[in-house]
């Protein structure tokens, strides 16, 4: 990966945003989701009104309430800081604030924390709604990059977490009043869910975006983002301790896997350097300005070093293309399928071939396979997380 990244400095570098499938309401924020395109906002609900500007993907709009039907598009109202216009509601996907009151989390052990989506404004509520004595709260603020803290009983002075600043969207961390005893068994534990993954709301460049999983699959959440994950974080309530995934990285590195949630509550960090699936490669530059891409791996048979096992392996049978897999082949986005490329400072010199597709597989990522994962991390060490792909005609 690009960077290591400590496990406890992870926090939310955003208001969560938790995308549902269901219709848009009046007065709401929405997030513009047009696949790294960016979204028209016109005058009028036409298709041949004038383009007032064009709203970059990813970014969050106040949905009106006012919505027509013209040239075939449904079309909704919208705010963009003190421009008002017209975009395809088609475009355009809820965020979801809770709004059934202030959250009960997770019951940590004594001297535990435990994690959640605060649900109101009101310290006070958070904290009654809670069935164990609080000894802290702590959120993260996007304005400031901070975590504000309110510690019950404390002087005003001393908090800088209140109700004004307290977010009903905010992921929140709670500490239970006592001393932690490490081998506690918490009174209740995160109830484990399948379920769609969220798109969360997009960060800057090596910054972080926070919200609920939706998913108990890492790989889905992956690629359910509009931007290039290099990490994923979230709260252990049971383990008491944070478990991570860093995109790349071997099984033995990974502690998330299995024990994510769809109702846990995950920290992204979006990757200073590597591609956003939505990005053309061409556009992708290194520190020289050449297009780069992300280098990743699978496998069929699993060797003896622990380091390289990655995903497991068991990758033996048969690709996309309806071939058995084998060395040059590789598992690219959908729209490179069929073609092929070198990479450079590959030591095998190999051309491969894009005659696979996978879902955590999104534009600018190659992952090529190997037989042996002891042969795939050996290879992978010395390619290195991220290089220049050479197309070959």
């Amino acid at each position: 990966m690009s960077r290591a990244v400590p496990v406890l400095a992870i926090v939310a570098a955003g208001a969560i945003a938790i995308v549902i499938g269901t219709a848009l309401v009046s007065a709401e924020p929405a997030v513009v989701q047009s696949d790294g395109q960016c979204l028209r906002m016109r005058e009028a609900p036409s298709l041949t009104a004038p383009v007032l500007t064009c709203i970059p993907d990813g970014s969050t709009v106040e949905a009106l309430a006012d919505t027509a039907e013209v040239d075939g598009y449904a079309w909704r109202n919208v705010l963009v800081g003190d421009r008002q216009g017209w975009v395809a509601s088609t475009f355009l996907q809820t965020v979801s604030v809770p709004s059934a009151g202030p959250s009960a989390f997770p019951t940590p052990p004594t001297g535990g924390l435990t994690a959640g989506v605060a649900g109101t404004d009101s310290l006070k509520a958070l904290l009654a709604a809670q069935p164990f004595e609080v000894a802290s709260v702590a959120a993260f603020d996007v304005v400031s990059q901070q975590f504000l803290t309110y510690l019950p009983g404390a002087p005003d002075f001393a908090n800088t977490l209140n109700d004004g600043s307290l977010d009903p969207s905010a992921v929140v961390l709670i500490r239970r009043v006592g001393t932690f005893e490490p081998g506690q068994t918490p009174i209740a534990s995160v109830q484990r869910l399948s379920g769609m993954p969220s798109a969360l709301l997009t960060p800057d460049r090596g910054e972080l975006t926070a919200g609920l999983a939706g998913t108990n699959e890492v790989n889905g959440l992956i690629a359910a983002q509009p931007f290039a994950v290099e990490s994923i974080a979230a709260w252990d309530v049971s383990a008491q301790r944070w478990l991570v995934h860093i995109a790349g990285a071997p099984s033995i590195v990974n502690t998330l896997g299995s024990r994510l949630s769809a109702d846990m509550p995950v920290f992204l960090l979006r990757s200073a350097n590597l591609p956003d699936p939505s990005i053309p490669v061409s556009e992708v530059q290194d520190g020289t300005g050449r297009p780069v891409e992300r280098i990743t791996y699978y496998y069929c048979e699993r060797g003896e070093n622990p380091a390289g096992w990655g995903d497991g392996g068991g990758f033996c049978g048969f690709m996309r293309s309806g071939a058995t897999v084998y060395e040059g082949a590789a598992s690219c986005a959908p729209e490179y399928f069929g073609t092929r490329f070198r990479i450079d400072g590959d030591p095998t010199e190999r051309v491969y071939t894009c005659e696979d597709t996978g879902g955590g597989v999104g534009s600018g990522h190659r992952d090529v396979w190997f037989n042996d994962s002891d042969d795939a991390y050996a290879w992978w060490r010395q390619v290195g997380p991220t290089a220049e792909v050479i197309l070959v005609d």
